[in-house]
């Protein structure tokens, strides 16, 4: 069913608006999906703060010229669209673990902090540690060489002091000896 030129307008203003207001553009085939799967899917991302569009290709092969030209390989059969919104990388992985749940939905390929990312970035990016698992990991990173330098100059001291100690009571011996030889 054709659409008004009226509307494709208003869908290509739509469509270019939410692509430079997001930080993350997911593409997602769902062929095989039934209507209860697919506003299921729709349900989590909206939870997640995304927002799921299907596209008519035609029209949003139009609105990716330019600097989102390199999507438009991803843009094949029926096509959904999901606009992040906050953190990109927690969407992704909510997705990837939606490819499970409902087996024929799948991301293509994607637009994450200006770069287009194939299948295989978008599975390395959904395996990534979390945010808080990461500054950890930093933090972590950090802190353990601040622990060895610690205990190294610990086991420096106690070694001279025991050399210290040790030398005290060296002298201590041989005043007692001297001591006894002057008596």
């Amino acid at each position: 069913m054709p659409i008004s030129k009226e509307k494709k307008k208003e869908w290509v203003d739509f469509l270019k608006e939410r692509l430079t207001s997001t930080n993350s553009v997911w593409i997602a085939g769902y062929q095989g999906l039934n209507a209860n799967e697919f506003n299921e899917v729709r349900r989590i991302i909206r939870e997640m703060g995304g927002e799921l569009k299907v596209v008519k290709n035609r029209i949003f092969k139009r609105v990716l010229e330019g600097e989102w030209e390199g999507l438009t390989e991803f843009v094949e059969g029926p096509t959904a669209v999901i606009f992040g919104a906050g953190d990109g990388v927690e969407l992704v992985k909510r997705l990837n673990k939606l490819e499970e749940e409902f087996s024929p939905f799948h991301l293509r390929g994607g637009y994450f902090e200006g770069r287009i990312m194939g299948r295989e970035e978008v599975g390395a990016l959904a395996r990534l540690p979390s945010r808080e698992v990461l500054l950890a990991q930093v933090a972590s990173g950090m802190v353990t060489p601040i622990f060895k330098l610690q205990t190294l100059l610990r086991e420096l001291l106690s070694g001279l002091v025991r050399v210290v100690e040790g030398w005290r009571e060296k002298k201590e011996k041989e005043e007692v000896k001297n001591g006894e030889k002057t008596q």
